[in-house]
């Protein structure tokens, strides 16, 4: 018989080169989320050689619900093994410096941030999670006769322990880990590296009162930012956004002149979304789509902000501050946004659950003189990856104070 048990200090996240994940840029590379776990056992069964060596793994899983219908999916398997003879005596604290309590072996998983997988294809490490939802299917043609399935999806992580004597598995231990803490950096990108052009529409009463309008659209520029938590407040930095508004057409001469000398406020108002989705059928290689009931699909605002920034005017290179060509842009402006809290780990799709992000805007062009009122709404998806920046120094490393978890195995 051998009792353990199993110790695991909370995860370290580290720099280390390792790959290009993202060939846009050369500044994205791997990390490392350091698990460094401590196995001890009573020195009656060192002594009586009850096992000859310990296979060690660190797993992490995927598994959706959703009715009474079951899918797991294998995220990362990492193994290590651990002979008899790597046990060396711990000293107990509340005996005499000559009695040996128990022995131990340390050991730990560099778990890769970025995975790999069979096809080749790199996926980020998805931080435990548990997300639950439903969904509505309909039974009959009647549209009042429908049920609810309830679905549920866990994103775990465990440490476990394999005790072997003489090829033969006696037993185990095995302890749950829980990789929570945020991704020290990520960088957000637009899928699409070109700007994003959104046309702006006069609302209804703004048609009917001004038959002649020019035509107004925003243009966002420079959507690649850093999102990266200040040292000590954990507190994420803001994203920086140019936009530019273009004008194609004569202003209206009964709102007013307008002058492209002068500057302009904008209502802005900016909504972070995250969605989720799980299913209990494969997506990969499936080209057909889901039906009713195999996914459930989470939308969720993190935040929502408004913002008034300034429109600066854009002269023209000849000098002429009137209107004389057909469409150029005419004002720009920045937005500084707010990251989010909640955006802590990269976009990500696995066959059973995918997390991707959104950063939906509108503007209100209510008191530009000679422009009628204008309206502009967009709904742009964002694709948020790892970030590390490059240095030839080593990851500091400090040696973890180990967290005493309560779990105590008896190996038979």
């Amino acid at each position: 018989m051998v009792l353990a048990r199993l110790y695991v200090a909370p995860p370290t996240f580290l720099e280390r080169p390792f790959h290009e994940f993202d060939q846009a840029t050369s500044s994205v590379k791997d990390q490392v989320c350091r698990l460094d776990c401590r196995l001890g056992v009573l020195e009656q069964s060192v002594r009586q050689r009850a096992f000859d060596c310990v296979h060690l793994y660190f797993k992490g899983t995927i598994k959706s619900s959703i009715d009474s219908r079951t899918a797991t999916e294998d995220i990362i398997s990492l193994a290590d093994i651990k002979l008899l003879p790597d046990f060396v005596p711990r000293l107990s604290e509340s005996h005499p410096v000559s009695n040996i309590d128990a022995f131990h072996a340390e050991f730990h998983f560099d778990v890769p941030t970025v995975i790999a997988t069979a096809s080749g294809v790199y996926r980020p490490l998805p931080l435990s999670t548990i997300v639950t939802g439903s969904a509505s299917v309909t039974q009959t043609s009647a549209l009042t006769d429908h049920r609810i399935l309830r679905g549920k999806c866990q994103v775990s992580y465990w440490v476990e322990a394999q005790f072997h004597s003489g090829g033969r598995r006696i037993g185990g231990v095995r302890e749950a880990v829980q990789i929570s803490a945020p991704y020290p950096a990520l960088r957000a990108y637009l899928p699409v590296r070109s700007p994003v052009t959104v046309q702006a529409t006069p609302n209804v009463l703004t048609r009917y009162m001004f038959q002649k309008s020019p035509d107004l659209s925003v243009t966002l520029y420079g959507f690649d930012m850093l999102i990266a938590r200040h040292e000590g407040t954990d507190k994420p930095q803001s994203a920086l956004l140019t936009a530019a508004l273009e004008m194609k057409g004569s202003p209206c001469a009964e709102s007013g002149t307008f002058d492209s000398r002068q500057s302009f406020q904008c209502a802005v108002e900016a909504k972070w979304a995250v969605g989720t989705r799980f299913s209990i059928v494969s997506t990969a290689g499936n080209a057909r789509r889901l039906k009713v009931g195999e996914s459930i699909y989470i939308k969720t605002t993190l935040s929502t902000q408004s913002t008034s920034p300034v429109f600066r005017p854009l002269l023209p290179e000849k000098g002429d501050h009137t209107w004389t060509e057909p469409s150029f842009p005419v004002a720009a402006a920045q937005l500084i946004l707010s990251v989010p809290r909640a955006i802590s780990q990269p976009s990500y799709h696995f066959d059973h659950l995918s997390r991707a992000y959104y950063l939906d805007l509108s503007f209100s062009f209510l008191n530009i003189p000679g422009v009628p009122r204008h309206h502009a709404h967009i709904n742009i998806p964002i694709t948020v990856v790892s970030w590390s920046a490059h240095t030839d120094a080593p990851p500091k490393y400090q040696p973890p104070k180990y967290q005493v978890l309560q779990n105590e195995a008896v190996v038979l």
